[in-house]
């Protein structure tokens, strides 16, 4: 939940992005009747994750030059994708890419979303509720908000936003981490009772 006052008459620009970090992927190929490796594509430059929320769509709300700046759209993100080994550097890695990013929800470009109140003395309020990506990592985000006018960014602020686990999935972590051994002889007694129990099941099941 994002909430919010900015001058009368803004448009609100809101953005959450991850590091930036190096993505490794195989590349492959045809040999024949079947497709093999043929090496490996490594893609930088750009964050692990967007989202992009709007009072009206971006290109609506900024002009070209200012987008390409904040970086709000995907061919300003595209602008930036580095790949290496730059023989393999084409259009055709980079827009599968951005695919795969849109797929996994970690891209989401085209979502306006942000909700605005009727103008008071002090400026406009806005607010914002957007579901958070599952397959986003644990890690240092960060929220940017920016008050747009006359297809400008007219002023803007950033906060970080610490994704931690909790929960299960949390004591889950710590004790790999902390207790391998632990950890590894908890897996192994979970296997062989899965194991065991599958098999009584089953035989239950078809007797």
């Amino acid at each position: 939940h994002v909430e919010g006052t900015v001058p009368q008459a803004s448009d609100v620009i809101i953005d959450v992005r991850g590091p930036e970090t190096i993505e490794v992927f195989n590349k492959v190929g045809r040999a024949g009747p079947i497709w093999v490796n043929t090496g490996k594509v490594s893609i930088s430059g750009i964050p692990t994750l967007l989202l992009v929320f709007s009072t009206r769509p971006v290109h609506n709300c900024l002009c070209r030059s200012e987008i390409d700046r904040c970086e709000l759209d995907a061919a300003a993100i595209k602008s930036k994708i580095k790949i290496e080994p730059r023989a393999m550097a084409s259009e055709v890695v980079a827009d599968e890419f951005l695919k795969l990013k849109y797929r996994q929800k970690s891209y989401q470009l085209a979502n306006t979303g942000i909700q605005m109140e009727d103008p008071a003395e002090v400026g406009q309020h806005y607010t914002l509720d957007f579901i958070w990506p599952k397959n986003a990592a644990p890690g240092t985000y960060v929220v940017r908000v920016c008050a747009c006018q006359g297809g400008n960014v007219e002023d803007s602020l950033e906060v970080p936003l610490k994704v931690v686990e909790v929960g299960f999935p949390a004591m889950i972590a710590d004790l790999a981490k902390d207790r391998p051994a632990t950890y590894g002889i908890i897996s192994v007694v979970v296997a062989v009772l899965a194991g065991f129990g599958i098999d009584f099941f089953t035989t239950r099941i078809f007797n």
